[in-house]
């Protein structure tokens, strides 16, 4: 292994740089390993951030996690959130190639304007010993704006992913789209043009996991 690349929104108190910790639990002394923490889209950013070291020759073999321990930053008094998160974790294995494969086209991006839509006070150092005791968590979450701003986000990466690609729906055999809520799903395969049976959906059993969700 060369590198290790953690998407993330929670951290371990005991390790900060949660690549670092599992370096050190599976004997891989040495490679480089670090954290990427865009919340939700964590896993996406880790997974373009080690295939392009793998395309331009820093490293040759990658393993790429999205895990999440949210349930430990959860406001369990606020039923409008504590019910549709869950925690999860798991890793794929990136090895360079000659073959025309692993992550093709991507579309990155952030909705930097929409920041206050999701907010949890009392995680992070911004709280410590500040405004709010750190741990004591209180969760700011707009709903409906998520939920617009999430399908034109998500129906639109699909659409400009396709259009590099030269591919239609008609193509596509599986999606994996993050796992928010199901009308967000649904929503964003009638855009993209395709059929719920050609849509993983796991929502139902194990919640958002935010950064996990889409290796989970």
């Amino acid at each position: 292994i060369d590198l290790i690349v953690f998407g993330t929104t929670s951290y371990d108190d005991q390790c900060p740089n949660m690549a670092s910790g599992l370096q050190a639990r599976i004997g891989a002394n040495g490679c480089a390993a670090m954290d990427i923490n865009t919340a939700c889209t964590s896993f996406l950013y880790s997974l373009s951030t080690a295939t392009a070291l793998i395309r331009t020759g820093v490293v040759r073999n990658a393993v790429v996690l999205g895990g999440e321990h949210i349930t430990a930053f959860m406001d369990w008094d606020n039923r409008g959130v504590s019910v549709l998160f869950g925690d999860g974790c798991a890793a794929v294995v990136l090895q360079a190639t000659d073959r025309e494969e692993g992550l093709l086209a991507e579309r990155l991006g952030c909705d930097s304007d929409a920041r206050h839509t999701l907010v949890v006070e009392g995680m992070g150092t911004r709280y410590a010993n500040f405004t709010r005791s750190y741990g004591d968590t209180h969760w700011i979450f707009e709903g409906q704006e998520i939920f617009k701003r999430a399908v034109l986000g998500m129906s639109g990466a699909c659409a400009d992913v396709m259009t590099a690609r030269h591919l239609t729906a008609d193509d596509i055999n599986l999606v994996v789209p993050h796992q928010a809520n199901l009308r967000i799903i649904e929503a964003v395969a009638k855009r993209a043009g395709v059929p719920m049976e050609r849509v993983f959906v796991n929502v139902h059993r194990y919640g958002n996991m935010s950064a996990a969700t889409v290796p989970v």
